[in-house]
């Protein structure tokens, strides 16, 4: 084995373990936490540029990882707008269609910076925001009290 596929492969096994982690090993999809959980490329693996970007990738089971491969202008384009914003996924898509070439010192720079780097829950687009219904949301009219009158 060559040491640029050694260390593609090693950068591989990194972002799936960052992922894991990342989206609290549950699929982003269904929820579920069990079967085979697998990390699902935005932008396949082929598009060096984002290959290894944590934002190009997402934790899906095995039924629905199948489900979005072929739809990707579905609900996965929907999921990473809501999880990215407009802009940061039009930078994804440019970042994707860059030509990348990396030499094996920018692999082992990049496997060195990914393991440097904390990963935290994105939020989750799909679920919606709990809103206490002791606090209103909105401002409510009341009358002045008598030293805010004077």
């Amino acid at each position: 084995m060559t040491d640029r596929k050694r260390w593609e492969q090693k950068l591989d096994e990194l972002i799936r373990q960052k992922v894991r982690v990342r989206d609290e090993f549950q699929c982003q999809r269904c929820h579920r936490r069990i079967g085979s959980l697998q990390v699902s490329h935005y932008y396949d693996r082929v598009h060096r540029g984002t290959r290894w970007d944590l934002k190009n990738v997402d934790l899906m089971c095995g039924g629905c990882h199948m489900r979005i491969e072929h739809d990707k202008q579905g609900w996965y384009t929907d999921f990473k707008r809501a999880q990215l914003g407009e802009r940061e996924l039009r930078n994804l898509r440019t970042r994707a269609e860059a030509v990348a070439k990396f030499s094996i010192i920018d692999l082992q720079w990049l496997y060195q910076k990914l393991q440097r780097e904390e990963v935290t829950r994105m939020i989750d687009p799909i679920e919606e925001p709990k809103v206490d219904e002791g606090t209103p949301t909105e401002p409510v009219d009341t009358p002045p009290t008598p030293e805010e009158e004077a």
